[in-house]
């Protein structure tokens, strides 16, 4: 027997000023643009610390805890990492290019048997 797709929803969530901050703390008038709801209804929610459940669920899907619930999100926290860790590798990579031109320009031994390996395109 299939399960009802509100089975998945979360019976806990973490408190309201949390989720904020792990979006990046937007603000109320973002909150309520998104929401559909005024600024006004979100600066309460936000004083008061909670807002309403049904609210407070879909920012939770904005979340790193909503989107690791979710498959795709975790293929796409999966692809992000992956995209710094290229990044990182892209940089070391360029410095070491660097490195090599440096080389070669200070031996001016282009094409030797002792040069560098570095040929400019």
């Amino acid at each position: 027997m299939r399960r009802s797709m509100l089975a998945h929803l979360p019976r806990h969530l973490p408190a309201w000023p949390l989720m904020l901050a792990d979006i990046g703390q937007p603000s109320a008038a973002d909150v309520a643009a998104v929401l559909d709801v005024s600024r006004r209804t979100v600066e309460r929610w936000n004083a008061a610390g909670q807002a309403p459940r049904v609210a407070a669920l879909a920012i939770y899907r904005l979340t790193r805890w909503g989107c690791s619930e979710d498959p795709a999100g975790r293929r796409l926290q999966l692809a992000e990492s992956l995209v710094l860790s290229l990044r990182a590798d892209l940089i070391a990579e360029r410095l070491r290019v660097a490195y090599l031109q440096g080389l070669q320009q200070d031996t001016g031994a282009a094409g030797s048997a002792n040069g560098a390996l570095w040929r400019q395109t």
